[in-house]
């Protein structure tokens, strides 16, 4: 039975944060960033907290974004004149309106998550880090499946371009180091690169099951649907069908959607 496609899963993901707050985790408990203020989340190895001058961004604090938005600054200094503007190489037109059901464009997506960046990385606001991290994880996959399809037709590129590789390392890191911490949305996601082995990942379903147990005992309520789907396809419809109730009664859309699906079929 198929899965909950991948674009569905995002736009559940995205109704609930707005309909939740800050606050996405559902299930056994809720977490913030103040949860973890008194503790040891957040800090390194060497209790050096996470942040742009310490722990794991420590050389990114410091890095410049080299040429990139430098370059208008220049020609408007020397030339007295504004930076052009970029052409439109979409092969659909830019709309003049901007209306609220039109979802954005993939160059005005990059450009609000490289203009978030250098903000998130020097915040000390865990959730923040994490949603944007997971938005802009979302963007790079997007990007890299269009790739794949591109390269069908034409030969490949010969290397990521500068800020989709730029998001990639930069957000893996956000995850991973959190994930380090134990932070539950965190481990669920690291989690998902194991089980597809997403982002240079070797598929490792067992570390995987892991990862989303740990996830499931800080209270994320989403992982209930990946254990129940991996229960599911090692044939263990009733072990399955458990976690997805208990997804269910924590309020999980993705446990519901597979339950109704497993109940009509």
């Amino acid at each position: 039975m198929p899965e909950v496609p991948q674009n569905m899963q995002q736009n559940l993901a995205h109704l609930e944060r707005q309909a939740q707050g800050p606050s996405p985790q559902l299930g056994l408990q809720n977490y913030n960033s103040q949860d973890y203020s008194n503790s040891d989340y957040g800090k390194s190895s060497d209790g050096a907290y996470y942040s742009q001058k310490t722990g794991i961004f420590q050389d990114y604090g410091q890095r410049q974004n080299g040429d990139v938005g430098n370059r208008p600054q220049v020609f408007q200094q020397a030339s007295g004149l504004p930076p052009p503007e970029s052409p439109n190489f979409s092969p659909f037109p830019v709309l003049k309106q901007s209306l609220p059901n039109v979802p954005p464009t993939d160059d005005q997506r990059e450009a609000v998550l490289e203009g978030a960046r250098e903000a998130v990385l020097a915040s000390n606001d865990f959730e923040t880090q994490l949603t944007w991290a997971e938005d802009a994880l979302a963007y790079v996959e997007i990007a890299m499946l269009n790739e794949q399809r591109v390269s069908a037709t034409q030969p490949a590129r010969p290397q990521t371009p500068r800020v989709e590789h730029m998001l990639k390392e930069d957000s893996m890191k956000i995850v991973t180091f959190l994930a380090d911490q134990h932070h539950p949305k965190a481990e669920f996601l690291r989690g998902v690169w194991l089980e597809f082995g997403k982002f240079g990942y070797r598929i490792d379903k067992k570390e995987a099951f892991l990862c989303y147990s740990r996830a499931l005992e800080k209270g994320y309520a989403r992982a209930y649907y990946r254990i129940g789907m991996q229960y599911e396809q090692s044939n263990e419809p009733l072990k399955a069908i458990s976690y997805y109730q208990k997804g269910v009664d924590a309020g999980d859309s993705a446990a519901c959607y597979r339950l109704g699906m497993m109940a009509l079929l």
